[in-house]
């Protein structure tokens, strides 16, 4: 064996040893109490960021093959004293999502499920709300009053119900192609 020969062994046994182990370490760290506490965490503050409010977690999962995220409950806390019910509470929600581009990390919400939401909107006698205020940087605007943007695919929101002050409407719908586009 011609000594180019045996150098062309080694490295490629050598490659094929660091990719198992890589493949292995991966596989234990997708898997990981501590990349699940990660993720739950950046979602706590995406949100709380976005909307200034306080949010729980509940439990949540992702079906990797399918490309699906559950979460149940999700709530979210606006101004509203202790012991009051919360702004938002959802029962369950699930987010399908599909790539659009791998390379520019581009990813269309493809499908949303929201069982038994539940949204409360007061306004108190002194004229205030509980709507909360986002912690944008520089900037006293409420989350309502940047720009939203949103497009899902398919959508299915049923069992749940808005109050605004006294008044309490059911909401119990679905849908395809929805597109918001807001700028107050």
């Amino acid at each position: 064996m011609t000594p180019l020969r045996r150098f062309f062994k080694r490295f490629a046994a050598t490659i094929a040893i660091l990719l198992f182990t890589f493949g292995i370490a991966g596989w234990l760290v997708l898997r990981s109490a501590w990349l699940r506490e990660y993720i739950r965490d950046r979602i706590i503050s995406t949100v709380e960021d976005a909307t200034g409010g306080r949010v729980e977690l509940g439990t949540w999962s992702f079906n990797w093959t399918r490309l699906t995220f559950t979460v149940s409950p999700f709530i979210l806390h606006g101004t509203e004293p202790a012991g009051e019910p919360p702004l938002v509470y959802v029962k369950s929600a699930t987010l399908g999502l599909r790539i659009i581009s791998a390379f520019e990390q581009k990813v269309d919400l493809a499908t949303l499920r929201v069982e038994e939401p539940q949204v409360r909107i007061m306004i108190y006698p002194d004229g205030t709300d509980n709507l909360p205020t986002a912690k944008h940087k520089g900037s006293q605007k409420s989350w309502a009053e940047h720009v939203i943007t949103a497009a899902i695919r398919r959508y299915d929101v049923s069992g749940g119900w808005v109050q605004v002050g006294a008044r309490k409407v059911p909401i119990d719908f679905r849908g395809e192609d929805f597109l918001i586009n807001m700028d107050y």
